[in-house]
């Protein structure tokens, strides 16, 4: 059987964060979620876990760190909780590093922008200077030159 997060666990997490006046805010500072990912833990949907067993782990473990276990916590198809967990985590830790890589990238491709303008401004810094030579060579040029007329 695949363990959910249900619904009677968001009602336990919303009335335990009820009961110790949390707000959704130190909650999620609390266990490093965002507000969003509490907000979705304490009243349903999928949109801020990468998937629903992820979401349980975490929910869980919130509720685990308050001395409370979920609603279903007894499967009788119960695999080993610690391998689930570590399978859990090195997901999660997977999709970090993608994300990552991605801000990574993003930051070469803004480096690269910012170089090649640089590389603009340099040219037609160049391209002034030697037009500034030119005209600096044939003023010389047209004031020394003596007309024999």
């Amino acid at each position: 059987m695949k363990r959910m997060w249900t619904s009677e666990d968001e009602g336990v997490l919303r009335s335990l964060r009820a009961t110790t006046i949390l707000e959704i805010y130190h909650l999620a500072k609390q266990h490093n979620l965002s507000e969003n990912q509490v907000r979705e833990l304490e009243n349903g949907g999928c949109l801020f876990f990468y998937s629903e067993k992820i979401k349980f782990q975490v929910g869980k473990k919130i509720l685990n760190s308050y001395g409370k276990t979920t609603v279903h916590s007894d499967f009788s198809n119960s695999d080993d909780t610690s391998v689930s967990d570590q399978k859990a985590t090195e997901e999660v830790v997977e999709i970090s590093k993608q994300a990552e890589i991605s801000i990574e990238n993003k930051r070469t491709v803004a480096q690269v922008i910012a170089d090649a303008i640089k590389q603009k401004i340099d040219l037609i810094v160049l391209m002034v200077g030697v037009l500034m030579f030119t005209y600096y060579i044939a003023y010389i040029f047209y004031f020394s030159y003596k007309s024999p007329f």
